[in-house]
């Protein structure tokens, strides 16, 4: 006699031989065909019902080739078949070396056999199936960033927890899992969180998917850190909820982030108005003082190319960054050609200290004085003849109240005529043409001390334009130290 146990392939022709247990020497092929043996065999296995030939010399329903049978030493067989979900996937079968008929107790005893056989199989399987999800849940959790974790549902303790804790928490998990662990995490939430946490953890144990956000105090530095916890019932075979699942998301930076941009977007909808207001003030004046429509055109467009300059420098600045004065200066001048890329230029002599900021405020007021002063030193200053000679130099100096001020010294030289103090387009009277401050002295003038508590002055002496602006500063340290330097030609 030998009994064996077989698996169907997924082709539901092919079968192989997972296991036997035999009493002689009969040959049996690791993989055969039911097709092989009967064309109906299959369907009958596929029934569900034990099967039985008690001869399989003789051909019928289940012999169709005895042939086969007795090259495998088969005289008389029996078989359970055994389904999963309804579908065939193995059977236990009993081949005898010669006839048999079988009687009530042998399929009695084989039903039996098979059936206890089957569930050590389904639980192999199961254990085997859980194991590998294991190891894999365990794999998955070794390599998340953030922290995987399973809870006891009737008294909470946690049973599992990844190695992202100790990175997020800032202890040990043997530390987290010794006592009462519940106890252990309420310590580490910040004492105003810890009671929603606990109605949410609740929640879950009751059947429900919550997501919430608490901080904690990690004990390793003593950082604040604001988590984001997803958790899920987990329910066994009959429905019942055994475990609560969890994953833990440590969103410090993703809150820092946001707020960050929030702040961002409120500085540019600021500049943004300010902007506007800048514009549509400079489009005015500039239209006032134009004696044409092409007068206009061309000084609008150099007016708002002083603009673009500056908010190209706002815009490339991080987050508490500053302007300094000399990255302004330095702006302006190469936007007009005066100087190169390596701030050499042959009129223009710069001196000063790097790095003294700006504030945001003061710039863009700032930028359209300095581009004035640049635009009329090249249409009538010292700019306009290649004798002239332009020397800027800016230094801190002490204010009143102690507080730091920038002051700015324009100076031009090497010229014979002092530059026109008029407008154009200012009219005439008695066929005379009227003479009118021009907008580059107003702005410096009027604008400056206005927007900016600027303190200014503006001769225009014999050798070329004199201009002093002293200008408060920001209150935060400077970007650079008091490096002096000189560029001249």
């Amino acid at each position: 006699m030998r009994a064996s146990y077989f698996e169907l392939e997924e082709d539901g022709d092919s079968f192989h031989l997972a296991a036997r247990f035999e009493h002689d020497s009969m040959p049996m092929p690791e993989r055969m065909r039911l097709s092989d043996f009967s064309p109906a065999l299959g369907d009958a296995y596929r029934s569900g019902r034990t099967l039985m030939v008690a001869d399989a010399s003789v051909q019928g329903e289940l012999v169709a080739a005895p042939e086969t049978y007795a090259a495998i030493g088969v005289a008389a067989w029996a078989a359970v078949p055994l389904m999963s979900s309804g579908r065939l996937v193995a059977w236990i079968g009993v081949h005898s070396s010669v006839p048999r008929d079988w009687s009530t107790d042998d399929l009695r005893t084989l039903d039996d056999v098979a059936e206890r056989t089957w569930g050590a199989v389904e639980r192999t399987r199961a254990e085997g199936a859980l194991r590998v999800n294991e190891e894999q849940l365990r794999a998955f959790g070794e390599a998340s960033s953030d922290l995987l974790w399973i809870r006891d549902a009737k008294t909470l303790a946690w049973e599992y927890l990844s190695p992202a804790f100790e990175r997020i928490y800032g202890i040990t998990r043997e530390a987290a899992l010794r006592g009462d662990t519940m106890a252990n995490w309420l310590d580490l939430i910040l004492p105003e969180d810890r009671k929603r946490a606990r109605d949410q953890i609740e929640k879950a144990r009751q059947g429900e998917r919550v997501v919430f956000d608490y901080r904690i105090i990690r004990p390793s530095d003593g950082e604040v850190r604001l988590l984001r916890d997803t958790d899920f019932p987990i329910r066994d075979a009959a429905g019942h909820i055994t475990r609560i699942g969890g994953v833990g998301h440590d969103a410090t930076e993703e809150q820092a982030t946001a707020e960050r941009l929030q702040v961002l977007v409120h500085e540019l909808q600021h500049r943004t108005r300010n902007l506007m207001a800048v514009v549509q003030s400079v489009t005015d004046r500039t239209l006032a003082g134009s004696s044409s429509l092409e007068d206009f055109q061309e000084r609008i467009r150099d007016r708002l190319g002083a603009l673009a300059r500056v908010n190209g420098l706002l815009s490339r600045l991080n987050e508490g960054d500053r302007i300094t004065f000399d990255e302004l200066i330095r702006t302006e001048l190469r936007g007009h050609g005066v100087i190169d890329g390596s701030d050499q230029g042959l009129q223009v002599s710069l001196q000063g200290p790097r790095g003294l900021r700006l504030r945001s405020s003061q710039v863009q007021t700032l930028a359209l004085g300095l581009h004035e002063l640049a635009t009329n030193a090249l249409k009538y200053g010292a700019l306009s003849r290649p004798e002239g000679r332009l020397d800027i130099s800016w230094r801190l100096v002490p204010g009143p109240d102690g507080q730091r001020r920038l002051l700015v010294n324009w100076r031009e030289t090497g010229i014979e005529v002092a530059m026109p103090d008029t407008a154009p387009g200012g009219g005439t009277i008695d066929g005379k043409p009227l003479r009118r401050r021009g907008y580059g002295r107003e702005l410096i003038e009027r604008a400056l001390p206005y927007q900016l508590k600027a303190e200014t002055s503006y001769e225009l002496a014999p050798g070329g334009v004199r201009c002093t602006i002293i200008l408060p500063l920001s209150s935060a340290p400077d970007a650079g130290g008091m490096d002096m330097e000189k560029k001249n030609a």
